[in-house]
């Protein structure tokens, strides 16, 4: 197929041009479609495509010219609508987004020569639904600005000069992936292709430490079968070796299916509807000087969860003895993260925040928009794999949405257990237009059925989420290897264990090498508290009263011996009360992963069984032997210690005599 056009592209601003092939190839459902958007410059790299396609490819091309709103153009004068258009003018990003929706798989979408970001938020949309993009490189484009945009997205497959993009559409427009008459992840594969297919998913367990079998597998053979039209693969089983083969290829794999596109303020009825019914609740059911705590499992680059905190704000604006607030976002993907934590984005979502929003919550730096700090610092992104790891606590709302479409219904099973674990009472769960909660209507019950909005309900027996043995590694340490796990039957003890440990283990904090708390375990408030003045989780600054000094010593001492090192008797000042504690703070390095964190521990003296306080007595012992207990106890303290030590021997009496018998 050729295209041509005989004007400049000022002159057809926002219009898409359709080519034809002279072959006049027969219609079909299933052929590709190719949007190349364009700006200054544009027109000539263009040409320059066109001109190297081959006469027939199979694939329909439409060229969509964007215009810089100040530029003159007497075809807009000729073409404008009656009235004032509102909103931004990105044709490209609209084209695009239209076409990931009808095409998915045979969606094509090309970046050329252009200033600005149009075309950036459509390339997201090409990829999440399994199309191919490509940007023209700087060298070549005389306008980088849209290329460069598109790239930074972390969306462009590839990157050439336009008579290479065209060499390379030609190759594509061939390759079964795109040419089939149906979506080739909706079939059944064959007995050897679905033997290479669970051998890619073991490359990527054992990589990653993520188990992708629990995910649908349509949306895996999508990816990987994405991936296999930009390396020239149609044999399954020539792939998976080509991947035990190139680790950067296996990589970019697994950041394929983490692929999911967001935005901001995502069905803004459906924030509304958070601000009517959830927040209010929210904040009459929050005890003083307790923050309000926000949970985005999957946050992908932060789109979602600073929308939450946004509108929080604006909810609370007039309200007296407004609450701190903390968001915690997760995800399994680092560069997504790291992306979310930036908190910049292109000029784009002008088309997706109010100017209101714009001026209050971001600053504008040349053609991005960055969210200010104030908003950045009460957000906390970490790494997670919420099928896995052991989730945040005391939540109060868990925003989820379209993250259980991805996972298979055993998996899902999984999940919503471990969002009423992590639930206050009465705490909101916020999930997708098209998940519910299944089966769980014993943990949920409906706020808001439109929006999906449901409510924790007090479950008669306790729901104990699935944590797996490695998800310590697997979620939280991207640098850690694991092995692959070998099958084995169901461990009932193992089971149980876990469900002791969840009810009885001491609350403490996860926190990294920066003494910031990746992760909350069981009720910390009466050790931690919200610091005053501007948000953060670093944990000394978290500190009750008579705890910080003790908790920084342990952190240090632990770091330079790598470990376990333990405080006692620590006095800590509650709100209502004073506290008799014990500190462990225990060194958390997998093998291979280059991150050093720490397990802090607060266990309360008063709660600690006979059998605990003969454990704490031995400790505390060889502790004042090395000269490491906390402090010279008060007279009121040693008649406690004398008590306690009298209640020990008559235990360890008692355990004498029973194991004489």
């Amino acid at each position: 197929m050729t295209g041509t056009t005989a004007s400049e592209p000022e002159e057809k601003a926002g219009t898409a041009e359709t080519t034809e092939s002279p072959a006049n190839p027969p219609q079909s459902a299933a052929f590709a479609v190719v949007g190349i958007g364009a700006s200054a410059g544009g027109l000539e790299a263009a040409s320059l495509l066109l001109g190297q396609l081959p006469g027939t490819t199979g694939m329909a091309f439409v060229l969509i010219q964007h215009l810089d709103p100040k530029h003159e153009s007497n075809l807009g004068r000729i073409l404008k609508p009656r009235g004032e258009a509102r909103g931004p003018h990105l044709p490209v990003d609209a084209f695009f987004k239209s076409l990931a929706e009808d095409r998915q798989t045979a969606a094509i979408g090309v970046i050329l020569s252009g200033t600005g970001s149009d075309g950036t938020l459509g390339v997201e949309d090409i990829k999440a639904a399994g199309g191919i993009t490509f940007a023209q490189d700087e060298e070549s484009a005389k306008y980088p600005g849209m290329p460069q945009s598109a790239m930074r997205s972390g969306c462009i497959d590839v990157v050439l000069p336009p008579e290479e993009i065209a060499r390379e559409l030609a190759r594509i427009g061939q390759h079964p992936y795109v040419t089939a008459a149906t979506r080739p992840a909706d079939a059944v594969l064959p007995v050897t292709e679905e033997t290479s297919f669970r051998n890619i998913l073991k490359l990527l367990r054992r990589s990653f430490g993520v188990d992708f079998s629990g995910y649908r597998d349509t949306t895996i053979r999508r990816r990987i079968m994405r991936r296999m039209v930009l390396h020239t693969k149609e044999d399954l089983a020539d792939y998976a070796r080509h991947l035990e083969k190139d680790g950067s290829e296996l990589e970019a794999l697994y950041q394929d299916i983490l692929i999911n596109v967001t935005s901001f303020f995502r069905e803004p009825e459906t924030f509304e509807a958070l601000k009517n019914s959830v927040f209010p609740q929210i904040l009459q059911n929050k005890p003083a000087d307790a923050p309000i705590r926000i949970w985005v499992p999957g946050c992908s680059t932060g789109q979602e969860a600073y929308s939450l905190v946004m509108a929080l704000l604006e909810f609370l604006e007039d309200k007296p003895g407004r609450p701190a607030i903390q968001m915690f976002a997760t995800d399994l993907s680092e560069p997504l993260l790291q992306r979310a934590r930036e908190g910049v984005y292109p000029e784009n979502i002008e088309a997706e925040v109010t100017p209101e929003r714009l001026r209050r919550f971001f600053t504008r730096h040349d053609n991005q928009y960055r969210v200010t700090k104030a908003v950045r610092e009460m957000c906390l992104f970490a790494k997670q794999n919420v099928a896995a790891d052991p989730p945040f606590s005391r939540v109060d709302l868990i925003s989820c949405r379209n993250l259980l479409i991805y996972l298979a219904p055993a998996l899902q099973k999984r999940v919503i257990p471990t969002f009423h674990y992590a639930l206050n009472p009465n705490g909101f769960l916020l999930l997708g237009a098209s998940e519910t909660i299944g089966a769980f209507s014993d943990l949920f019950a409906p706020v808001d059925r439109q929006h999906r909005i449901y409510c924790r309900k007090t479950s008669t027996a306790r729901a104990y989420p699935h944590f797996a043995a490695d998800s310590v590694r697997s979620g939280l340490f991207p640098g850690a290897r694991n092995r692959e796990p070998q099958p084995a039957p169901v461990d009932w003890q193992r089971e149980a264990d876990r469900a002791v440990l969840g009810r009885y283990a001491p609350p403490g904090v996860l926190v990294n090498d920066g003494l910031d708390v990746l992760q909350f375990r069981g009720e910390t408030g009466a050790y931690l508290k919200p610091a005053a003045g501007e948000a953060s989780f670093n944990v000394l600054k978290m500190a009750r009263e008579g705890l910080l000094l003790e908790l920084r010593s342990a952190i240090a001492e632990c770091r330079a011996r790598n470990a376990e090192v333990w405080r006692g008797g620590i006095r800590v000042r509650g709100e209502s009360r004073t506290r008799k504690i014990d500190l462990r703070v225990v060194p958390v390095k997998p093998p291979g992963s280059s991150e050093q964190c720490f397990l802090v521990l607060f266990e309360d003296v008063a709660a600690l069984s006979p059998g605990a306080r003969v454990a704490r007595w031995f400790r505390r012992a060889a502790a004042s032997a090395a000269g490491k207990t906390s402090s010279v106890p008060d007279p009121q303290d040693s008649k406690s210690l004398r008590r306690e030590l009298a209640t020990t021997r008559e235990y360890l009496q008692s355990a004498i005599e029973d194991q004489d018998a």
